[in-house]
């Protein structure tokens, strides 16, 4: 059985603001065989249609609800989401094995927004795999946003976030291994908290003609900042400190399978990024330069990837 929970704002009843969320006013079964009763615009609601339980273990075949042929759409407001997972799966990623059924919901936002997934430590039996692709359901179809199985630390629930633009399709797979279970995550369509992109310990300040060094060897696997321009793999998230208005320049070497991206932003969203560049964007593998006019205040650097691969990279900061 899965259900869905949309929280929409009361009109008249609330002043819209930063976290603002109100009470879930819509629930609706959406096991296979039964429609999404979509009462699912923002300011909108509905009833609730509770589905024949014997629906709740489909087979795993292309165009159950659940499957990229027929995903189970989320809205463009706050919502909770649960399910039941059980046999065999018919989708694989480039993130961790996960061979169980997976639960595949489709997300189209009007405007760009911070999306955040929070998975209920409680109520999700097993770490779930998730993968998010751009325009398509999977690796061959889409880009990749989010791939990851790192969701639990003990019983706190890690929160993952990632840019979704206005008008655009994302595809979000909730993948189990082969013991399958239950699920349940919150979908959170809020500003991103500057701690959730883990801050470096380094900050940089700038100094007229000073320069600033940085090497470090990653792992692999998915990071926490976002980028308009990619970068899903780990990251480096550097405080920089202007006093003064400047130029600045920054320059990463990759090595490994590091595929190199800089952006320099406000705080964690990427919607305060000032601007971001990649070696793919550059057409040199391996590299990435970006030089950025930024007036005096408080910034974040991200040298970020757009690999998953194991790598390690360079960074070098100068100021004009």
């Amino acid at each position: 059985m899965r259900r869905l929970s949309v929280a929409a704002l009361l009109l008249g009843s609330f002043v819209l603001g930063c976290g603002l969320r109100s009470d879930p006013v819509f629930l609706a079964d959406t096991d296979a065989g039964f429609g999404l009763d979509s009462s699912s615009g923002s300011g909108d609601s509905g009833g609730s249609t509770d589905g024949d339980d014997s629906a709740s273990f489909p087979d795993p075949e292309e165009g159950r609800l659940g499957s990229c042929t027929n995903p189970i759409e989320l809205p463009t407001t706050n919502a909770s989401a649960s399910g039941e997972l059980r046999g065999p799966g018919l989708y694989s990623g480039e993130c961790g094995d996960a061979f169980g059924l997976e639960d595949v919901y489709v997300f189209t936002p009007t405007a760009a927004t911070d999306v955040t997934l929070v998975f209920d430590a409680a109520q999700t039996d097993f770490r779930p795999n998730v993968r998010v692709y751009e325009n398509g359901c999977g690796a061959d179809e889409g880009l990749a946003r989010t791939c990851t199985d790192d969701w639990f630390d003990g019983e706190i629930a890690d929160r993952r976030h990632f840019l979704a633009f206005g008008n655009r399709t994302y595809y979000i797979t909730i993948d189990s291994p082969e013991s399958g279970g239950n699920y349940a995550f919150d979908l959170e369509l809020e500003p991103v908290a500057t701690e959730e992109c883990g801050i470096h310990p380094e900050t940089i300040f700038q100094s007229s003609g000073g320069s600033f060094r940085w090497e470090n060897d990653f792992g692999g696997g998915q990071g926490n900042a976002d980028s308009q321009c990619g970068g899903i793999g780990t990251e480096n998230f550097f405080r920089l400190e202007m006093p003064t208005a400047g130029l600045v320049t920054a320059e990463v070497i990759g090595t490994g399978g590091f595929r190199p991206l800089i952006s320099f932003r406000r705080d964690c969203s990427a919607l305060t990024e000032q601007e971001c560049i990649s070696d793919q964007l550059q057409a040199t593998p391996g590299f990435a330069l970006l030089e950025v006019f930024l007036e005096a205040g408080t910034y974040f650097l991200s040298v970020d990837t757009l690999s998953l691969e194991p790598g390690g990279y360079s960074l070098d900061v100068r100021f004009n």
